[in-house]
Order: C-alpha cells, then sequence, then structure tokens
C-alpha cells in the first residue's frame, strides 16, 4: 500500500482542493507546459518562487516542496538579519533552529497559466514545518487565521484594492557587474525615460500615448481572472491606478502575481 504524501499525511488540503489537484496533470500536459513556477509570500510580502518541471511538480502534488527557510531570515534588501545557528533561531522559535529547510504545499485552486510567459504555469503555496505545523510569519497562514477568527465574531472581510504605480521606458539596465550590488546592498538604479508627457490627472488626451501599453497590462490581468475595474493616470509622470472590484480576501490573495 502507497505511503501517504506530506499533504494526505497533516490534512492540508479542502475537498476542494483535492479535486482541483487531479486536473492539473491533464491541463499541464495538454498545455505542454515547461514550467510551473511554485510561489510563496515571506513575512514582508516579497513573493519568492521555484520553477518545477511538470514531473517534479506532480510529486510536490504529493510531497509538497522543500525550500530554504532563508528567505524568513532576510529583511526586504535581502541582508541576513537573523541568525539561525543559535537556539530559537534568533526567533524564539525551536523549529527556526539550525535554518532547517520549510515545505512548500501547493495550494490547487490558486494555479494559472501565464499569459506572458510560454509555457509557464504559476501556483501559490503555503508554508509548513516539517511536523505540518503552520509557519506562523507565512503572510497567507497569517490572513487564514484572520479570516477565521472575523467569521467566529460573525464578521466578514471584504476588499477592493486600489494600486497605484509607475511606468517607465527602460533606457539603460544598469547590469553592468560595477553596478548590480550584493545581498543587502541595492544596485544602480536603471535609467529610465518617461512614457507620458507633463504632470496631469485623469487626462483624456494622454490615452494615445499610453493606450496600448495600458491594453496589455489589462488584457493579462483579465486573463489572468483578476477583477479588473479600472484603468487611469494619476497626477505623476507614469503614474497610473488600477482598481479591483470588490471580494474575498482569499480570492485577492489567490492572485499575487500581481
Amino acid at each position: 500500500m502507497k505511503k501517504p504524501g506530506f499533504i494526505e499525511r497533516h490534512h492540508l488540503w479542502t475537498e476542494i482542493q483535492k479535486e482541483a489537484s487531479k486536473k492539473l496533470e491533464a491541463v499541464i500536459k495538454e498545455r505542454d507546459l515547461l514550467l510551473i513556477r511554485t510561489a510563496w509570500s515571506d513575512q514582508h510580502g516579497i513573493v519568492r518562487s521555484k520553477s518545477l518541471l511538470p514531473q517534479t511538480f506532480f510529486s510536490a502534488l504529493e510531497n509538497a516542496m522543500q525550500i530554504s527557510t532563508g528567505t524568513f531570515l532576510f529583511d526586504t534588501g535581502d541582508a541576513i538579519v537573523f541568525n539561525p545557528f543559535v537556539p530559537g533561531g534568533s526567533l524564539d522559535m525551536p523549529l527556526m533552529t539550525g535554518a532547517l529547510n520549510l515545505v512548500a504545499v501547493p495550494v490547487p485552486d490558486t494555479f494559472k497559466i501565464l499569459p506572458w510567459a510560454k509555457r509557464t504555469g504559476f501556483i501559490l503555496c503555503n508554508e509548513y514545518f516539517q511536523n505540518g505545523q503552520v509557519m506562523p510569519f507565512s503572510s497567507r497562514g497569517i490572513l487564514r487565521q484572520s479570516l477565521v477568527e472575523l467569521h467566529q465574531r460573525g464578521l466578514e472581510y471584504i476588499v477592493g484594492l486600489e494600486v497605484e504605480w509607475y511606468l517607465a521606458k527602460l533606457e539603460d539596465p544598469m547590469l553592468a557587474i560595477a553596478n548590480v550590488g550584493t545581498s543587502g546592498k541595492p544596485g544602480e538604479p536603471a535609467k529610465v525615460s518617461a512614457v507620458e508627457n507633463s504632470f496631469q490627472y485623469l487626462l483624456e488626451s494622454h490615452n494615445p500615448e499610453i493606450h496600448d501599453l495600458l491594453r496589455v497590462l489589462a488584457e493579462n490581468l483579465v486573463e489572468m481572472g483578476l477583477p479588473l475595474r479600472s484603468v487611469q493616470n494619476e497626477g505623476g509622470v507614469g503614474q497610473f491606478e488600477f482598481t479591483i472590484a470588490l471580494c474575498s480576501p482569499s480570492a485577492i490573495a489567490h492572485q499575487k502575481t500581481i
């Protein structure tokens, strides 16, 4: 009799997720995918990932995937700020002592095919210790626990995102070895130029300059299943705002690729 894998042994999937996982192999083979990006979020909300070949990914759907504890020892500049080789790993957590691997469990109902990356799938993961205990710094784990607590109080949490960002034309990526920096020390910023003229807010006459760029972004986000609501330019040069329709936090968390 086949020994249960890590996911089954620790009862980490819902029935819906179990059914979704059964369909993934057929989808991956039918679409001839070469790589599946398995992604998780560190305590800063930064998305980390490993790309798996299909057969390795199918194994991860049973036994999950070993990942380094390292991504939870860094600050936002990737400098190590916690020493894992002291008792408790500098975090007063015995399971963090010695920088043992964590276990990333793919979440089947978050699987997407990336429309902008050839033959590439994407799936989010939840992080656990080797004993099946939830990694307490997991952003998705904190969200799940918060939603449980809200439900216990008879409350519901609804999210509507307003994402503001800047778009610029790349002139020089500044990738010479002298410019790229090291861990904890960012490299030289890329040299860029503007994609539109002037400081104006919601200016219709700017649309001809930036319409094709925003259309490509909107098409890809919609194809990913993101409930995109509106697209507009803001006050700064190259400053834009995308708004996302109201939905549950879990639905937004499934779209971590943005």
